[in-house]
């Protein structure tokens, strides 16, 4: 047997979505039964819109919105409603709030509250669309033709400005002051990190040129893209480095990848911001949307194929190698953004197949609480705040 031969043998396939064509395989010990070792590829965040950003969000009084093209008139866009029981919050921890992105509704809960804000919304379609939490609001851009919307906190959507009503989606900056947009000067693609209230120049950085995906974020403020030549990371600053890894898992800056030792066997790699790189015993293929590092970087959840048209997810133990599978089914609404971890990292927030958001508590996998009191979402956001 060749070297490449053991190598591949080494690492465990996730397959393609809609690869219907297998049947479940055949996973082996130490797995949960029914659980296959095959995941998703879908496709990441797409290239993203133009210009600079500059929106002042008032924190005292709710202006006067616009009405988009398309919109109805309505004399309560915003309303108040309760949960059956308040979402849980650590006490002491970085508190933070939650939003979700329904057809025609955005909703924002603030855990440790029964309260829920929903905003009504002109229908944003079926495809695509950011949903990037700044300073006082939210951006809401449809990928396409469909015009995008700024939501203040508490007030009814408006346009979303000129300055953002560009080619695709916005992605989030290291902070909520601050998000990433695309430029397009001539033939040449640029990105461009904006500040919200346009009082800091923009970092401005070419899109790689043999870049065949992304922009995705890296979860700490920067960018990803894939292609030809290995993995290109931009970072805040505008600081480009390539290699030749595989992204599996993103979050919070760290990055959870494939790459080949020196003697050509695959290895999963846990690089962190700082620091040098650790190998982990999880043997993972290439999945997009990618998987969700726990902000500790100590779990990863990553999407699953149970049957040729059922989807779940797992968490990965990265120290023990140890996989959990979740009673969860998101056939349906496998995307960027359907789940999100807890700052505190004690929880898994998550959409499912019918809309429903649902909590999984780290400590106990099998205990998955459906937050009732919520419209159907599909996409979800975290915007953080101060100590609680």
């Amino acid at each position: 047997m060749s070297d490449d031969e053991a190598s591949r043998r080494d690492v465990l396939d996730l397959g393609i979505v809609g690869d219907a064509s297998e049947p479940a395989e055949d996973v082996g010990p130490g797995v949960p039964p029914g659980l296959s070792r095959r995941g998703l590829l879908l496709t990441g965040a797409g290239a993203i819109a133009a210009g600079a950003l500059r929106v002042a969000l008032s924190s005292t009084r709710s202006p006067v919105a616009s009405k988009p093209a398309g919109a109805t008139a309505s004399s309560t866009p915003v309303s108040v409603g309760r949960l059956a029981r308040p979402m849980p919050v650590t006490p002491g921890t970085r508190a933070w709030v939650l939003f979700g992105l329904g057809p025609d509704v955005l909703i924002r809960v603030q855990p440790g509250s029964d309260r829920a804000v929903r905003t009504r919304l002109v229908p944003v379609g079926d495809g695509q669309v950011s949903l990037v939490p700044i300073q006082r609001g939210v951006v809401i851009r449809p990928v396409g033709d469909q015009p995008g919307y700024l939501v203040p906190d508490g007030a009814a959507p408006r346009p979303l400005p000129a300055a953002l009503a560009g080619i695709g989606s916005v992605l989030p900056g290291p902070d909520v002051c601050r998000l990433w947009t695309q430029v397009e000067w001539g033939r040449s693609t640029e990105m461009a990190l904006v500040s919200v209230d346009g009082r800091r120049p923009p970092v401005v950085v070419p899109v790689p040129e043999f870049a065949t995906t992304g922009p995705m974020t890296d979860g700490g403020g920067g960018l990803l893209f894939e292609g030809v030549g290995g993995l290109y990371r931009i970072s805040p600053t505008g600081r480009l480095r390539v290699s030749n890894a595989i992204v599996l898992a993103v979050g919070h800056g760290g990055l959870l990848t494939l790459e080949r030792d020196r003697r050509g066997r695959w290895q999963t790699l846990l690089r962190l911001p700082a620091g040098p790189a650790r190998v982990v015993p999880v043997p993972i293929g290439p999945q997009l949307p990618h998987g969700v590092l726990s902000p500790d970087q100590r779990t990863v959840a990553l999407y699953v194929v149970h049957a040729p048209t059922s989807i779940g997810l797992a968490l990965v133990d990265l120290a023990s190698g140890s996989l959990h599978g979740l009673d969860l089914d998101v056939t349906g609404v496998v995307a960027d953004g359907c789940v999100v971890w807890t700052p505190d990292s004690s929880r898994l927030v998550c959409v499912d197949s019918d809309g429903l958001v649902r909590l999984v508590d780290r400590s106990a996998p099998d205990d998955v609480t459906p937050v009732l009191g919520l419209p159907p979402v599909r996409q979800l956001a975290l915007r953080m705040t101060a100590r609680a």
